[in-house]
């Protein structure tokens, strides 16, 4: 196995093992020497015991390393923190989409926004590793929102699938009219927000319905992020039900978890 994957026993070797799987995830199905090494490991790994097998497959699920791959900077993205990225971020999110789904790659980099992202269901974005991919703008609320939201009518408005991945959204202490949030969950269903870092905000992350109940948000989870200096961290309302926090961390944050209406949140681990 490569450098940093240490096998001694199955559970302890999930996390190295889950960081290099990590590590080609991003170019495993998008080249031929990623997806010879995908292949190789695997065949090794399952080859050894029961055990060990579960652990691996438990992994490769949770990295979907089987998903499509669009990296940013394939459509034009700079990531140097002084290039507006938006336009061809969106293009990344919409050719994956039209792909049918799977991961939309940042690399290490920092990101400039200066519109509205649309993410489309079925879609993960994705950075390289935790604190690496940033996702910066200032005066703009939300960055990034559900594509139906703009899209659709009704309960045709909600999203299904796919979520955020080991990004950092950094709205450099920008005030939002109203309270913005960074991050506008409006009708997502079945995502999952994971080890993302919301930082400098009025707000991080909104899930929600819409006022009137056309449509809800349901059966996600925010999970291992942190909430830095945030007004108010996340937010579940307006039928923004049956989502579980687990594991964040709210640091100089004036609230940490907001609910209002909503039901069947779920807050477990440390804050």
């Amino acid at each position: 196995f490569p450098d940093g994957v240490h096998m001694t026993t199955p559970r302890a070797a999930l996390p190295s093992l889950r960081a290099y799987l990590g590590s080609i995830a991003c170019r495993a199905t998008t080249t031929i020497s990623g997806g010879r090494a995908l292949r190789s490991l695997r065949g090794a790994v399952t080859e050894s015991d029961a055990d060990l097998q579960e652990v691996v497959n438990a992994t490769i699920a949770e990295l979907d390393l089987t998903a499509k791959v669009f990296n940013v900077k394939a459509y034009g993205a700079k990531g140097d923190g002084t290039t507006d990225d938006t336009t061809a971020i969106q293009a990344a999110l919409t050719a994956c989409a039209a792909a049918g789904g799977g991961i939309v790659h940042f690399p290490a980099g920092t990101y400039k926004i200066v519109s509205v992202l649309l993410k489309p269901a079925g879609v993960t974005m994705r950075g390289d590793v935790r604190g690496g991919s940033i996702l910066r703008s200032s005066a703009l609320y939300p960055m990034l929102r559900s594509k139906e939201i703009t899209t659709g009518t009704g309960a045709t408005k909600r999203s299904f699938e796919g979520g955020l991945a080991d990004l950092t959204f950094d709205a450099q202490n920008a005030l939002g009219g109203g309270g913005g949030y960074m991050v506008d969950g409006d009708g997502w269903y079945n995502q999952t927000i994971r080890r993302c870092d919301f930082k400098n905000a009025a707000g991080g992350v909104h899930i929600r319905g819409d006022v009137a109940g056309t449509y809800g948000a349901y059966y996600g989870t925010v999970q291992d992020c942190t909430f830095n200096s945030c007004a108010i961290g996340a937010r579940f309302s307006y039928g923004g039900n049956e989502w579980g926090v687990i594991k964040g961390r709210f640091n100089d944050c004036g609230t940490g978890v907001l609910l209002a209406g909503c039901s069947g949140v779920k807050i477990v681990g440390p804050s």
